[in-house]
């Protein structure tokens, strides 16, 4: 989920489809969520049939300090490898997402 995006919300169905696994496997992952306080199971406005999976505010501040602790890992390793090598790794990171992205269309 994009913390700044105005969709805080996703249907179980569009997360399946992210994860690439069942409804019924999202709810295994995301049942412990719920139960820890991190998510919420939120009714559609539009189409009550649908069930919403939204980020509570302990899951916002978690999901916001986990997005900050991967940001200082990733400077901490562009200073390390240098300008070179860091443009090198990005090149190829960016390669193999790409890959992997085209593995899984259907």
């Amino acid at each position: 989920m994009n913390l700044d995006d105005d969709h805080k919300a996703l249907p179980v169905s569009e997360i399946s489809s992210l994860l690439q696994i069942t409804p019924a496997g999202v709810t295994h992952l995301i049942n412990p969520l719920e139960q820890a306080g991190y998510i919420e199971r939120l009714r559609d406005p539009n189409d009550r049939r649908i069930v919403l999976i939204g980020l509570t505010g302990k899951g916002t501040k978690a999901a916001e300090t986990l997005i900050t602790d991967v940001q200082k890992q990733l400077i901490g390793l562009f200073n390390h490898l240098g300008e070179e090598e860091s443009t090198t790794f990005v090149r190829l990171m960016s390669r193999a997402l790409e890959f992997f992205e085209s593995q899984f269309v259907n």
